[in-house]
């Protein structure tokens, strides 16, 4: 990884200091991870089928014009949409250019996409559904959250939805080498993930503070049987 912690940062991660590390720090682990690698984990997770789509679309997604989702990764959310039918206009961040390459050429001009960080990212029409699936909140330091989610809500219509995914904070999360509480990392040959999975009781806190009108958290099963939560944020 281009900025590397070393093992007292690590350890610091751990005992909760999540101002060790930033969103940043996780770019190069996405940018050097195999595709197929990266799709095998969705796999392994459950959520190649779409699961996490499934939960909301009849009522929320069914019904909008417009959807946003941010870190597309290799298109996974996209692709269930399309089968399910969805026909509004489609817009995807992916940070990564080795994966928005890839979505550009399997989707062509069914959806629009940037290739940029959610900090960079310049939303000049405002969307009805934000989607942010497949923990990308725990990408984020947990002092970074709150201004994360504030950001992605600037996405959203009057009266439109922000809509994420979490692992339950007290379940360890898939290929992490060194976890505690809510804070994990992983160590692997692509490079060094950091990450912290927020509570129920701090995506609530997060909610008010960012000026929700509504939370919604929603416990689901993957495919796999891994309990996650959708989290409906309305604005």
């Amino acid at each position: 990884m281009g900025v590397h912690m070393d093992k007292k940062e690590d350890e610091n991660i751990l005992k909760g200091d999540t101002i060790a590390w930033i969103n940043k720090n996780n770019s190069d682990y996405y940018e050097n991870i195999p595709l197929k690698l990266f799709q095998h984990y969705a796999i392994i997770g459950g959520f190649e089928n779409g699961c996490d789509i499934d939960v909301v679309y009849d009522d929320y997604i069914a019904r909008a014009s417009s959807v946003l989702d941010v870190g597309a990764g290799y298109g996974r959310a996209l692709q269930r949409l399309l089968d399910r039918g969805y026909t509004g206009k489609l817009i995807a961040i992916e940070r990564s250019k080795k994966f928005c390459d890839f979505m550009r050429n399997k989707f062509s001009n069914k959806v629009e996409f940037f290739n940029c960080s959610v900090d960079d990212f310049i939303c000049e029409m405002p969307v009805d559904i934000v989607l942010w699936m497949w923990s990308n909140i725990s990408e984020w330091p947990q002092h970074q959250q709150a201004s994360i989610l504030k950001r992605l809500s600037s996405f959203c219509k009057p009266g439109g939805f922000l809509i994420m995914d979490t692992i339950s904070h007290l379940i360890t999360p898939i290929n992490v080498t060194a976890y505690n509480t809510q804070s994990y990392v992983a160590e692997t040959e692509y490079g060094t993930a950091y990450g912290y999975i927020p509570s129920l009781d701090e995506i609530n806190g997060y909610a008010k503070e960012i000026g929700a009108v509504s939370v919604k958290n929603i416990p689901y099963k993957t495919s796999t049987e891994r309990d996650r939560f959708i989290h409906i944020l309305g604005f």
